[in-house]
């Protein structure tokens, strides 16, 4: 009898478990089954790490809601008018990277994350760290932020759905699926199991219950090489299919701009004097995101985009940062410690390799010392693929209505880098 435990289960699953035609292709079903969570990232759009957004260093006020990548690598410059520069360095990972190892989070497959939410919050689970330096003489201070973001929803999720835009409708365009190999494995098993039903049958007669055990000890090794043959063309299918996949036009326009839902968090470190030595714990930041892509049932498995749904998203975001340093009302650049509200609202347009944004916040820094400053800010700027996994973020603002502070403009740069 066959005696290697993966077998048995890639028989029972991969092979025996047939999917519903009208939902799930039977070849594709097994895809998910074998293909391992992190060789199924999408690049669909820029990373951005949630430290940035916590120091507000971010290119925008307003985040995304898109899943983030395993691991990403960011760097980050930004101007004002008033000559406060700030230069950052940034790297996130999501759970799986960060329990690689442990807890068997690399041995999840894309189907746990498919078939259960809990599996993909966690999934989606975003840490991050950030460190952050003046540049300037009224600010040398060092802040680093390690922050925390997920995200609880992300509608058009193409590892998720099915139809048009998904990762299985893209390996069906771009890879030829291994449906010879999974019918000869298919019909192997049958014989397999035909075989053991005579021998677990107690009517059975003798000469029946020979020559299933003769077809038992034929079949059996065929079957277990069938197995690891379309095991191995499975592999080789996800390998090649997300080759492809990774950028395909279609997979990425259907989930650049989903409707999603996302929380963040982090507690700020600050060094005034720009030391090591001098690093305290200062204050936190913590922020709620909600995206809506304009086609609310971009899920169903014959969604249709329409105009606003392939080209247009609207992001909203309320962000509280206690005990920030903030530039301080007077006729000199300097700064003091404020808590900061801040609602922002940001419309993004375009595609996925190259869309523009539009974005309107407004703010109250309230001061320690007893004072505070009402204003709004207008951003315009760009989100660029450069390369696969490399891309560039771009925003130039401007403060007005100011109450207390003359109004600045601000420049920020970002560009971030993710291994796939």
């Amino acid at each position: 009898m066959l005696n290697k435990p993966w077998l048995v289960a890639c028989a029972a699953v991969c092979v025996t478990q047939i999917a519903r035609a009208d939902t799930v292709p039977n070849v594709f079903h097994d895809v998910e089954l074998e293909a391992r969570l992190r060789q199924t990232q999408i690049d669909a759009g820029a990373p951005e790490p949630a430290a940035f957004t916590s120091l507000g260093i971010a290119p925008f006020r307003t985040a995304q809601t898109l899943s983030p990548p395993d691991l990403s690598f960011s760097i980050a410059q930004t101007f004002d008018g008033l000559g406060q520069a700030r230069f950052a360095l940034g790297v996130d990972f999501t759970t799986l990277q960060l329990l690689r190892g442990r807890w068997r989070g690399e041995q999840w497959h894309l189907s746990d994350y498919k078939g259960n939410h809990n599996h993909r919050t966690i999934a989606r689970a975003q840490f991050s760290i950030a460190v952050s330096k003046g540049e300037n003489d009224h600010d040398q201070s060092l802040r680093i932020a390690p922050a925390v973001r997920v995200v609880l929803h992300q509608e058009r999720d193409p590892r998720v759905h099915r139809g048009i835009g998904s990762l299985q409708d893209c390996f069906e365009r771009n890879v030829g699926l291994a449906e010879d190999e999974r019918d000869a494995t298919e019909a192997l098993g049958r014989r397999r199991d035909a075989a053991g039903r005579v021998l677990d049958d107690p009517a059975a007669g003798e000469s029946e219950r020979e020559a299933a055990r003769h077809e038992l000890a034929t079949v059996e090794p065929l079957w277990a090489e069938a197995v690891e043959q379309y095991r191995r063309a499975l592999r080789e299918l996800v390998r090649k299919g997300m080759a492809v996949c990774r950028e395909d036009p279609e997979l990425t326009a259907y989930a650049w701009n989903s409707t999603g839902y996302a929380i963040g968090g982090s507690p700020t470190l600050r060094a005034s004097n720009g030391a090591m030595d001098d690093l305290r714990l200062h204050g936190y930041s913590v922020w709620a995101t909600a995206s809506y892509g304009f086609d609310p049932h971009g899920r169903l498995r014959y969604w249709m985009p329409g105009f606003l749904g392939s080209h247009a998203q609207v992001l909203l975001q309320l962000t509280y940062r206690h005990d920030q340093l903030l530039l301080r009302p007077g006729g000199q650049a300097s700064s003091d410690e404020a808590n900061q509200y801040a609602a922002s609202a940001r419309l993004r347009y375009g595609k996925s390799r190259l869309n523009g944004s539009l974005e309107l916040a407004l703010l109250h820094d309230d001061f320690d010392v007893g004072y505070g400053d009402t204003y709004t800010a207008i951003t315009i700027g760009a989100d660029t693929q450069l390369h696969e996994g490399l891309w560039l973020s771009t925003s130039l603002g401007r403060t007005i209505a100011r109450e207390r502070i003359p109004e600045e403009t601000l420049l920020r740069l970002s560009l971030q880098w993710s291994r796939f």
